[in-house]
């Protein structure tokens, strides 16, 4: 999880092949470039959009002039930027990054583009991470009903940590051992909310904040 300000970008590498996941916040696309070229990557496989929101998606130009694309997937959505095509994603599939499986998983929970979020699940060698963009409650929910997930070792806490996401029935039903939080120092929404904060210490799950932390690296 790359500290990007009140934005996510997530950064996945296995194998050799790179996957970024949402790339939004201040100077985005040129921090995710940087960390990319810190470490030898020489491009990006794949980009997976959870949504089209600015602190989500407005470093995309600047990444795509450094590394370039071999494959950029979103959501269906009226509001995709111009600059770039994403490839429309209507139902669940996967693909192998290096030695790890990557599930796409589009939401059709009814709602805001918040709402419709993609998720990314991670699984390499008994291990599951979980990114759900933006999605709240409702559509947590019903992720957990379509995909029948039961755990995962490590979750994003969806919406930067507010208090619509995370909620007690995704947490009790995945049981994370710890939670990331992208999420900007003394940002105006008030993100991670103490509602949110409270589920996870109740649960003793470990918490990693962007805005406490800077980048965090988990390693598998």
């Amino acid at each position: 999880m790359l500290d990007v300000g009140q934005g996510q970008s997530v950064v996945v590498r296995s194998g050799g092949e790179t996957l970024v996941y949402d790339c939004g916040g201040v100077n985005a696309g040129r921090v995710a470039s940087r960390y990319l070229q810190s470490r030898g990557a020489r491009g990006v496989d794949a980009l997976i959009l959870s949504h089209y929101d600015a602190d989500h998606v407005n470093g995309v130009p600047a990444l795509l002039a450094v590394t370039g694309a071999e494959r950029i997937i979103g959501p269906v959505s009226e509001t995709a930027p111009p600059e770039y095509t994403a490839e429309s994603v209507d139902e669940a599939f996967s693909f192998t990054l290096g030695k790890a499986e990557i599930w796409v998983i589009p939401s059709l929970w009814f709602g805001d583009d918040n709402a419709r979020s993609v998720s990314m699940l991670v699984t390499l060698d008994g291990f599951a991470f979980l990114a759900t963009g933006d999605l709240g409650h409702p559509s947590e929910r019903w992720l957990l009903r379509y995909t029948g997930l039961s755990s995962a070792d490590v979750i994003i806490a969806g919406h930067h940590g507010s208090a619509g996401s995370a909620s007690e029935e995704l947490l009790d039903t995945l049981k994370p051992l710890a939670a990331v939080i992208s999420s900007g120092a003394s940002n105006r929404y008030g993100h991670p909310a103490a509602e949110t904060l409270n589920r996870l210490f109740e649960r003793e799950i470990a918490v990693y904040r962007t805005d406490r932390s800077g980048h965090i690296t988990i390693r598998r």
